[in-house]
């Protein structure tokens, strides 16, 4: 028996198979930041932090010893509780594949926002600095397709004059894009893609936007444990599960971030 004890649970393979399967929706809908940014692992509920490959406090004296501290980047634990009506799983057995999954459904969206939120504003206590607060440029953007490709094309040359290659993506409120939509007779996508980007990704948790040069080398998500369920203990009536994850969020050249405002 694993951490998560789901073969204690009181669930059969059918309703395993239901959570399992509208959890996955929730959740690939749900987690933005894993739609534009490279996601390494997962290695494992016992994989601790992420090593950054330098030392901290070097202390090299000549001639004498000297010591350093391994940097490393500790990993978020989450935990989201929610619980089901055994009857209704149950049901699934009775031909009723009307199951009430809303309270597994906040709890998956509790978390897609937790590991956003760390992504894109920072988690102090995790020690994850988050995009918006490493970005070394920011611009003001407004809903205009003029705005839009004008900062566009500003964004792109503050890259490239620090060395930043391509692709670049650009990350969007759907309101901004939408309004901006609203006043183009053209093409947005093609006006972006004139810009230089390669991908438009809407996202909801940014107020406006952010261009981005994504790739591995500049910034990563970190997974241990995966998200997945685990059981907690169950009543004569409903039982109780969890979702849990590991993660941190590395960046390696914030001059790779351009901020919209």
């Amino acid at each position: 028996m694993d951490l998560f004890r789901r073969e204690l649970a009181p669930i059969g393979e059918r309703g395993w198979a239901e959570i399992e399967s509208r959890a996955r929706e929730v959740l690939t809908s749900n987690l933005f930041c894993r739609q534009f940014l490279e996601v390494e692992g997962p290695y494992g509920f016992d994989y601790n932090a992420y090593p950054l490959g330098s030392l901290n406090n070097l202390k090299n004296p000549p001639d004498a010893l000297g010591w350093g501290v391994r940097a490393v980047l500790p990993l978020v634990e989450v935990r989201a509780p929610f619980k089901l009506s055994l009857w209704e799983l149950d049901n699934l057995y009775r031909g009723n594949f009307v199951v009430d999954f809303s309270s597994m459904e906040r709890a998956a969206l509790e978390l897609a926002e937790f590991e956003d939120r760390a992504i894109l504003k920072g988690l102090d206590e995790a020690c994850i600095a988050g995009l918006e607060r490493l970005a070394p440029v920011r611009m003001p953007i407004e809903g205009t397709p003029q705005s839009l490709t004008r900062q566009l094309f500003k964004a792109m040359g503050a890259m490239i004059s620090k060395g930043v290659k391509g692709p670049y993506v650009l990350v969007v409120n759907p309101a901004l894009w939408a309004e901006a939509f609203s006043k183009s007779t053209e093409s947005l996508m093609e006006l972006a893609e004139d810009a230089g980007v390669s991908e438009v990704v809407l996202c909801p948790r940014l107020e406006k936007g952010i261009l981005l040069s994504p790739s591995s080398e500049n910034m990563r998500i970190v997974l241990g444990q995966d998200v997945t369920i685990g059981y907690c203990c169950s009543s004569e009536t409903e039982v109780h599960l969890y979702f849990t994850e590991t993660f941190t969020f590395h960046v390696a050249n914030p001059d790779a971030i351009v901020l919209f405002e």
